[in-house]
Protein backbone atom coordinates (compact mmCIF):
# COMPACT_ATOMS: atom_id res chain seq x y z
CA UNK A 1 0.00 0.00 0.00
CA UNK A 2 1.38 3.42 -0.99
CA UNK A 3 2.18 5.93 1.69
CA UNK A 4 0.92 9.09 -0.04
CA UNK A 5 1.88 11.36 2.85
CA UNK A 6 5.48 10.13 2.62
CA UNK A 7 5.56 10.66 -1.14
CA UNK A 8 4.20 14.18 -0.73
CA UNK A 9 6.88 15.01 1.84
CA UNK A 10 9.58 13.64 -0.48
CA UNK A 11 8.29 15.68 -3.41
CA UNK A 12 8.32 18.86 -1.32
CA UNK A 13 11.81 18.03 -0.06
CA UNK A 14 13.10 17.39 -3.59
CA UNK A 15 11.50 20.57 -4.88
CA UNK A 16 13.13 22.67 -2.15
CA UNK A 17 16.48 21.03 -2.90
CA UNK A 18 16.05 21.80 -6.59
CA UNK A 19 15.20 25.44 -5.85
CA UNK A 20 18.56 25.81 -4.11
CA UNK A 21 20.60 24.27 -6.91
CA UNK A 22 22.48 27.19 -8.40
CA UNK A 23 23.09 26.90 -11.33
CA UNK A 24 20.25 24.61 -12.35
CA UNK A 25 21.54 21.02 -12.23
CA UNK A 26 19.24 20.07 -15.11
CA UNK A 27 21.17 22.42 -17.40
CA UNK A 28 24.54 21.06 -16.36
CA UNK A 29 26.67 19.91 -19.30
CA UNK A 30 29.61 17.54 -19.13
CA UNK A 31 32.42 17.44 -21.67
CA UNK A 32 32.23 13.63 -21.70
CA UNK A 33 29.16 13.99 -23.91
CA UNK A 34 31.15 15.24 -26.92
CA UNK A 35 31.69 12.92 -29.87
CA UNK A 36 34.18 12.32 -32.66
CA UNK A 37 31.48 13.36 -35.12
CA UNK A 38 31.29 16.78 -33.44
CA UNK A 39 35.05 17.10 -33.65
CA UNK A 40 35.01 16.22 -37.33
CA UNK A 41 32.33 18.82 -38.07
CA UNK A 42 34.05 21.52 -36.04
CA UNK A 43 37.38 20.80 -37.72
CA UNK A 44 35.67 21.20 -41.11
CA UNK A 45 34.16 24.57 -40.11
CA UNK A 46 37.51 25.91 -38.90
CA UNK A 47 39.43 24.61 -41.92
CA UNK A 48 36.96 26.21 -44.32
CA UNK A 49 36.81 29.44 -42.31
CA UNK A 50 33.12 29.40 -41.55
CA UNK A 51 31.11 32.55 -40.91
CA UNK A 52 30.02 33.78 -37.50
CA UNK A 53 26.44 32.62 -38.15
CA UNK A 54 27.51 29.08 -39.04
CA UNK A 55 29.83 28.81 -36.05
CA UNK A 56 27.27 30.21 -33.62
CA UNK A 57 24.66 27.77 -34.90
CA UNK A 58 27.07 24.85 -34.50
CA UNK A 59 28.23 25.82 -30.99
CA UNK A 60 24.68 26.47 -29.86
CA UNK A 61 23.76 22.91 -30.86
CA UNK A 62 26.99 21.46 -29.42
CA UNK A 63 27.40 23.42 -26.20
CA UNK A 64 29.68 20.87 -24.53
CA UNK A 65 32.52 22.03 -26.79
CA UNK A 66 32.81 25.15 -24.63
CA UNK A 67 34.32 22.93 -21.94
CA UNK A 68 37.49 23.02 -24.00
CA UNK A 69 37.48 26.82 -23.95
CA UNK A 70 37.55 26.65 -20.15
CA UNK A 71 40.42 24.17 -20.00
CA UNK A 72 43.06 26.91 -20.02
CA UNK A 73 41.27 28.61 -17.10
CA UNK A 74 41.39 25.41 -15.01
CA UNK A 75 37.65 25.16 -14.60
CA UNK A 76 34.71 23.33 -16.14
CA UNK A 77 35.85 19.78 -15.31
CA UNK A 78 33.11 19.51 -12.66
CA UNK A 79 30.45 20.92 -14.93
CA UNK A 80 29.56 23.49 -17.56
CA UNK A 81 26.62 25.85 -18.09
CA UNK A 82 25.95 27.65 -21.37
CA UNK A 83 23.51 30.51 -22.04
CA UNK A 84 23.16 31.50 -25.69
CA UNK A 85 21.91 34.97 -26.66
CA UNK A 86 20.93 35.78 -23.09
CA UNK A 87 19.62 39.35 -22.94
CA UNK A 88 21.36 41.25 -20.16
CA UNK A 89 19.96 44.68 -21.01
CA UNK A 90 16.62 45.15 -22.82
CA UNK A 91 16.29 47.70 -25.58
CA UNK A 92 14.30 50.79 -24.51
CA UNK A 93 13.54 52.74 -27.66
CA UNK A 94 12.09 55.94 -26.15
CA UNK A 95 15.14 56.30 -23.87
CA UNK A 96 17.64 55.48 -26.61
CA UNK A 97 18.98 52.52 -24.63
CA UNK A 98 20.19 49.69 -26.84
CA UNK A 99 19.74 46.07 -25.96
CA UNK A 100 22.72 43.93 -25.01
CA UNK A 101 22.75 40.26 -25.97
CA UNK A 102 26.13 38.48 -25.72
CA UNK A 103 26.66 35.51 -27.99
CA UNK A 104 27.27 33.24 -25.00
CA UNK A 105 27.63 33.38 -21.23
CA UNK A 106 29.36 30.25 -20.00
CA UNK A 107 30.13 29.04 -16.51
CA UNK A 108 32.56 26.42 -15.32
CA UNK A 109 32.70 24.59 -12.02
CA UNK A 110 35.78 23.30 -10.23
CA UNK A 111 36.64 22.45 -6.64
CA UNK A 112 36.83 26.17 -5.79
CA UNK A 113 33.35 26.97 -7.07
CA UNK A 114 32.10 28.62 -10.26
CA UNK A 115 33.71 31.00 -12.71
CA UNK A 116 31.90 32.86 -15.50
CA UNK A 117 32.85 34.10 -18.96
CA UNK A 118 31.22 36.26 -21.61
CA UNK A 119 32.07 34.96 -25.09
CA UNK A 120 31.78 37.01 -28.26
CA UNK A 121 32.11 35.24 -31.59
CA UNK A 122 33.25 36.56 -34.93
CA UNK A 123 33.77 34.44 -38.02
CA UNK A 124 36.71 32.15 -38.68
CA UNK A 125 36.81 34.00 -42.01
CA UNK A 126 37.75 37.25 -40.27
CA UNK A 127 41.14 38.65 -39.31
CA UNK A 128 42.26 40.25 -36.07
CA UNK A 129 44.84 42.70 -37.41
CA UNK A 130 45.51 44.93 -40.37
CA UNK A 131 49.16 45.54 -41.05
CA UNK A 132 51.43 47.33 -43.47
CA UNK A 133 55.16 48.20 -43.33
CA UNK A 134 54.38 51.27 -41.20
CA UNK A 135 51.64 50.22 -38.76
CA UNK A 136 49.49 47.50 -37.31
CA UNK A 137 45.93 47.88 -36.02
CA UNK A 138 42.79 45.93 -35.19
CA UNK A 139 40.47 45.21 -38.07
CA UNK A 140 37.05 46.84 -37.83
CA UNK A 141 35.48 43.44 -37.04
CA UNK A 142 37.94 42.66 -34.22
CA UNK A 143 37.62 46.18 -32.84
CA UNK A 144 33.83 45.93 -32.82
CA UNK A 145 34.02 42.55 -31.13
CA UNK A 146 36.31 43.83 -28.38
CA UNK A 147 34.15 46.90 -27.76
CA UNK A 148 31.05 44.70 -27.54
CA UNK A 149 32.82 42.40 -25.11
CA UNK A 150 33.92 45.31 -22.90
CA UNK A 151 30.36 46.68 -22.84
CA UNK A 152 28.88 43.29 -22.05
CA UNK A 153 31.27 42.44 -19.22
CA UNK A 154 30.96 45.92 -17.74
CA UNK A 155 27.17 45.64 -17.76
CA UNK A 156 27.38 42.16 -16.24
CA UNK A 157 29.48 43.57 -13.41
CA UNK A 158 26.91 46.32 -12.80
CA UNK A 159 23.97 43.91 -12.61
CA UNK A 160 25.75 40.83 -11.32
CA UNK A 161 23.38 40.40 -8.37
CA UNK A 162 20.40 40.42 -10.77
CA UNK A 163 22.04 37.79 -12.98
CA UNK A 164 22.86 35.66 -9.95
CA UNK A 165 19.32 35.79 -8.61
CA UNK A 166 17.25 35.81 -11.79
CA UNK A 167 19.24 33.32 -13.87
CA UNK A 168 20.55 31.31 -10.91
CA UNK A 169 24.19 31.91 -11.85
CA UNK A 170 26.00 30.95 -8.69
CA UNK A 171 29.07 33.05 -7.76
CA UNK A 172 28.45 35.29 -10.77
CA UNK A 173 30.79 38.25 -10.38
CA UNK A 174 33.40 40.02 -12.51
CA UNK A 175 33.10 37.71 -15.55
CA UNK A 176 36.06 37.42 -17.90
CA UNK A 177 35.69 38.14 -21.61
CA UNK A 178 36.80 35.96 -24.53
CA UNK A 179 36.70 37.06 -28.16
CA UNK A 180 36.97 34.11 -30.56
CA UNK A 181 37.80 35.16 -34.10
CA UNK A 182 39.77 34.01 -37.14
CA UNK A 183 42.33 31.22 -37.43
CA UNK A 184 46.02 30.71 -36.71
CA UNK A 185 46.76 31.13 -40.41
CA UNK A 186 46.97 34.86 -39.76
CA UNK A 187 49.89 34.42 -37.36
CA UNK A 188 52.33 33.10 -39.86
CA UNK A 189 53.28 36.76 -39.86
CA UNK A 190 55.43 37.05 -36.73
CA UNK A 191 54.59 40.70 -36.20
CA UNK A 192 50.92 39.87 -35.78
CA UNK A 193 51.77 36.97 -33.49
CA UNK A 194 53.76 39.26 -31.20
CA UNK A 195 51.00 41.85 -31.19
CA UNK A 196 48.34 39.31 -30.20
CA UNK A 197 50.55 38.05 -27.36
CA UNK A 198 51.14 41.63 -26.18
CA UNK A 199 47.44 42.47 -26.30
CA UNK A 200 46.48 39.43 -24.21
CA UNK A 201 49.29 40.14 -21.75
CA UNK A 202 48.18 43.74 -21.27
CA UNK A 203 44.55 42.78 -20.87
CA UNK A 204 45.82 40.75 -17.90
CA UNK A 205 43.47 37.78 -18.40
CA UNK A 206 40.31 39.89 -17.96
CA UNK A 207 39.93 39.80 -21.74
CA UNK A 208 41.54 37.48 -24.23
CA UNK A 209 41.54 37.20 -28.00
CA UNK A 210 41.53 33.59 -29.17
CA UNK A 211 41.26 31.89 -32.56
CA UNK A 212 39.06 28.93 -33.44
CA UNK A 213 42.24 26.85 -33.78
CA UNK A 214 42.77 27.32 -30.05
CA UNK A 215 39.39 25.81 -29.27
CA UNK A 216 39.93 23.07 -31.85
CA UNK A 217 43.35 22.15 -30.41
CA UNK A 218 41.92 21.77 -26.92
CA UNK A 219 39.09 19.65 -28.33
CA UNK A 220 41.51 17.43 -30.29
CA UNK A 221 43.78 16.96 -27.27
CA UNK A 222 40.85 15.74 -25.20
CA UNK A 223 39.71 13.30 -27.87
CA UNK A 224 43.21 11.80 -28.21
CA UNK A 225 42.81 10.36 -24.71
CA UNK A 226 39.46 8.77 -25.50
CA UNK A 227 39.33 5.10 -26.36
Amino acid sequence: MFNFEYLLRQNIKNQKKKEHEWPDSEKKIRKESVTKEQLKEFRYLVKHRATEIDLHTFLEKNEAIFAFALKDYHTGHHGLWVYSKQEIQPRIKNKNIKGMIPDFIIGGENSNGHEWFVVELKGANEKIFNSNPHSISFTSVANRGLCQLIEYTDTCCEIQSHLRDHFRMRDFREPKGILIIGTDEEFKERRKQKMKRAVNKNFNKNFEIRTYNWLLRNFEEEMRYRK
